[in-house]
């Protein structure tokens, strides 16, 4: 779990540590300070199947669905090998939860790195 600790580049973008799954389940990044924030997905040992995803944030530890935007066709569904991005704008949460909600076929690894741009 990422807590709040990430490298800070030209006192703006906040990269935090990667996170990496081969199963379902969560990745959460706390203590988020950021309004708009980048999701970077790279899938590799995809063989066949889809991997199904899905976003979330918080203010406190109660967690709703927040809805990211991508050019990726299929929005949240991963058919592939590669690196995909998600933006998350005007959402002024603290924390982001990452979901793997489905792997249809076992293999993948699906890895996570949040950036996260101040509004100063």
């Amino acid at each position: 779990m990422a807590t709040g600790t990430g490298i800070v580049y030209d006192g703006e973008l906040t990269i935090y540590p990667a996170q990496s799954r081969t199963t379902a389940g969560f990745m959460d990044f706390t203590d988020v300070t950021a309004g708009h924030s980048c999701f970077q997905v790279t899938v590799t040992g995809f063989v066949s199947g889809h991997i199904d995803i899905d976003f979330y944030g918080s203010l406190n530890s109660d967690f709703g669905k927040i809805t990211a935007t991508t050019k990726h066709a299929g929005t949240q569904r991963i058919s592939a090998n590669g690196t995909y991005l998600y933006f998350i704008q005007d959402k002024p949460v603290r924390s982001y939860r990452f979901e793997v909600v489905d792997i249809t076929h076992a293999g993948p690894t699906v890895t996570v790195i949040l950036g996260a741009l101040s509004d100063s």
